[in-house]
C-alpha cells in the first residue's frame, strides 16, 4: 500500500474525531454512564472503538519518529489520556458519586474540542487559502479541447479569412475544435485584448 492510500485509509478512520457534535454527544454519552444511566461496560467498548482507536490511528499518522511532536499530536494524546482513564474506570466499575459526571466527562470535552482547534486549525488557515487559490487558477486554465482553441490561433484564423472578423467563423471554429460558441467568443475576446485580431 502506497504512503498516499494508507494516509488516505487512516483519515477515514480518524475523521470523525473533527466533529464537534460527535464530541459533544459522545460527551453526554459519557455522562450518562457517570450517572449510571447507561452499563459502563458497554461504554468502555465503545469508548476503545470509537475513540481511543481513532485518536491512536490519529497518533500514528501524525507522530514522526526522532522529531518532537507537533501540537496537533500533543493535543490527541491529551484526549486519549482523559478518555483511557475514564474507559479503564468504566471497566473496574469505579464507584462514581451522582454528581460526578462534570468533574469526569468536562475535562475529555474540553481536550476534544482544543484537539480539533488545533488539529484542523491550520487545514482552514492554510489549506483553505491554498485550495481556494488553485480552484481560480484551474477555472482560468484551458482543458481539453478548448486548451487548443487559443488566442494566438484565432488570431491566425482570422488572419487567414482576410482580417477581420466574420461572425460564421465562430460556428465553423466550434465545429472545428469541438467547443462551444461561448468559447469561440471568449477566445476572440482575448485575443481583441492582446491586439491579435481588431
Amino acid at each position: 500500500m502506497t504512503k498516499t492510500k494508507e494516509h488516505g485509509a487512516a483519515l477515514r478512520h480518524f475523521a470523525n474525531l473533527f466533529d464537534a457534535d460527535d464530541a459533544r454527544h459522545a460527551c453526554e454519552a459519557i455522562a450518562e454512564a457517570i450517572r449510571g444511566e447507561l452499563l459502563p461496560g458497554a461504554m468502555a467498548a465503545t469508548m476503545r472503538r470509537h475513540l481511543l482507536a481513532p485518536v491512536e490511528a490519529y497518533i500514528a499518522d501524525r507522530w514522526r519518529p526522532g522529531k518532537a511532536p507537533s501540537n496537533a499530536v500533543l493535543a490527541a494524546e491529551r484526549v486519549h489520556e482523559e478518555a483511557a482513564r475514564l474507559v479503564h474506570m468504566f471497566e473496574v466499575r469505579h464507584p462514581f458519586g451522582p454528581d460526578d459526571a462534570p468533574a469526569f466527562a468536562e475535562p475529555l470535552r474540553l481536550a476534544w474540542l482544543e484537539f480539533i482547534a488545533t488539529a484542523a486549525g491550520p487545514l482552514v488557515y492554510h489549506g483553505a487559502v491554498k485550495s481556494q487559490t488553485q480552484r481560480e487558477t484551474a477555472g482560468r486554465r484551458l482543458r481539453g479541447a478548448a486548451a487548443k482553441l487559443t488566442p494566438e490561433v484565432l488570431a491566425e484564423r482570422v488572419r487567414a479569412e482576410g482580417g477581420q472578423w466574420r461572425d460564421w467563423l465562430a460556428l465553423a471554429l466550434a465545429d472545428e475544435f469541438g467547443v462551444s460558441e461561448r468559447t469561440v467568443y471568449a477566445r476572440l475576446k482575448a485575443a481583441r485584448a492582446a491586439g491579435l485580431v481588431p
